[in-house]
């Protein structure tokens, strides 16, 4: 873990670093691209990005009632998922989904399948042109996404 005045950097404020670039004057060049944000609709671009920036990371999606709702990156063995607001355990994360952008249902989240996705979700696209950049800035702003996603491995 790297330490920020002579203290260790926590998973959540790594989380936060991520999220902080993400909402850039360079984020935001990318958003504006694609005419959604990285919550509404650009997740499944963040989340193609971030796992090609990361590798060693899976990619899920939140379903309400068995319909897509939101795409995200998980840590491997490890109860940290990771979007637009950075770093989020399952509860955290299945709670922003209800208070913020109002999914109602039974929520689960699960593996992620293109094919399904292609197939039942209306706002959910993927800007693949976009998702190449994504990955070409956060290596860009923080290196290797292996050397970053290793100090994610803490609990949040």
């Amino acid at each position: 873990m790297r330490r920020k005045e002579g203290r260790a950097i926590t998973a959540r404020e790594y989380g936060n670093m991520l999220k902080r670039a993400l909402w850039s004057k360079q984020g935001f060049d990318l958003i504006e691209q694609m005419g959604c944000g990285w919550n509404d609709g650009g997740c499944w671009t963040l989340a193609q990005g971030l796992y090609n920036w990361f590798k060693d990371v899976l990619m899920y999606c939140v379903y309400a009632d068995g319909e897509p709702q939101h795409i995200i990156v998980k840590l491997r063995e490890r109860d940290i998922f990771i979007d637009g607001d950075g770093v989020s355990s399952e509860p955290e994360l299945i709670n922003r989904m209800v208070e913020d952008e109002f999914v109602t249902g039974v929520i689960t989240i699960e593996p992620f399948s293109s094919q399904y996705c292609l197939a039942t979700a209306n706002d959910i696209q993927l800007w693949q042109d976009i998702s190449d950049r994504v990955t070409d800035f956060l290596h860009a702003e923080f290196g290797d996404g292996e050397k970053f996603l290793w100090n994610l491995s803490e609990p949040p």
